[in-house]
């Protein structure tokens, strides 16, 4: 199958057993340069609005069946994704994935100031319909996302992610790890470290630039403090907190200062 969507080059090849239970089947797919608006206006009506720019993917799979059984028994392949000028709001993103980080740095501030409080007590609500109020918080909600990557493979049970990053102008994240497929696909569990980046402009005003930053830096990295685990379904942030105490002492008040009712304006 070869067609041009929306000016853009889509193809894919697609070699099926239907004799087989479940269907086995070898396919492949590529697209380059969709753009996403018409798209999402079109087969998303609740979502019209919210997305711009282009998607660009591909994806070599195989496998016997669709289940997660099947697929935790039977998927291989790679895939490579990416979505550049989105232009999401961090208020309309629907994956519990993003959402679970973009919620640990919503709340970086309050977690500085008491490492020891539970995540659950600091972040509830942040990316709903009420995010808290405050320069910090502001300064993230005001700022959306331009781009999301994702690179990996699969092949044992396994889903291998190799490279994805979320990227906007107030922070980035880059994250490398495992998902381990489940015969239930959202019990699936993972081990994914995240590496986090502030913007420039808000690691300033975190008071975390000194003498030593570049002054060509668009992010400032933060030590590595998160990894996602839990499930595909319920995905948990796990905290390195004695990274955010050393983190802590490099800002000292600078960032504490900007949690502006976080805690208490929910």
């Amino acid at each position: 199958c070869s067609l041009t969507l929306n000016s853009a080059p889509v193809s894919a090849t697609m070699d099926l057993d239907l004799g087989v239970p479940g269907y086995k089947y070898d396919v492949a797919f590529s697209a380059n340069a969709i753009q996403l608006a018409p798209l999402v206006n079109s087969f998303m009506p609740d979502r019209q609005g919210q997305m711009a720019g282009t998607t660009t993917a591909s994806a070599q799979l195989k496998g016997a069946g669709i289940t997660g059984a099947n697929l935790q028994k039977n998927l291989t392949g790679q895939f490579d994704f990416a979505a550049t000028n989105l232009n999401l709001a961090v208020a309309n993103v629907r994956s519990p994935l993003l959402k679970t980080v973009i919620n640990v740095i919503f709340s970086i501030p309050d977690l500085i100031k008491n490492p020891t409080a539970t995540l659950g007590n600091l972040v509830g609500g942040l990316v709903g319909n009420s995010p808290v109020k405050g320069s910090w918080s502001d300064a993230l909600a005001n700022s959306p996302i331009d781009l999301i990557l994702a690179r990996g493979n699969a092949g044992g049970g396994r889903v291998q992610l190799q490279q994805a990053e979320v990227r906007g102008a107030a922070f980035q994240a880059q994250a490398a790890g495992e998902l381990i497929l489940a015969p239930v696909l959202t019990n699936s569990t993972m081990q994914i470290p995240v590496h986090v980046a502030l913007g420039r402009s808000l690691a300033a005003q975190a008071g975390l630039l000194d003498a030593s930053t570049p002054t060509n830096a668009v992010y400032f990295s933060l030590p590595d403090f998160l990894t996602l685990k839990g499930t595909l379904g319920k995905p948990k942030a796990d905290i390195d907190k004695l990274a955010l105490v050393a983190l802590a002492a490099k800002a000292g008040g600078g960032i504490a200062g900007q949690i502006g009712g976080a805690s208490g304006d929910k």
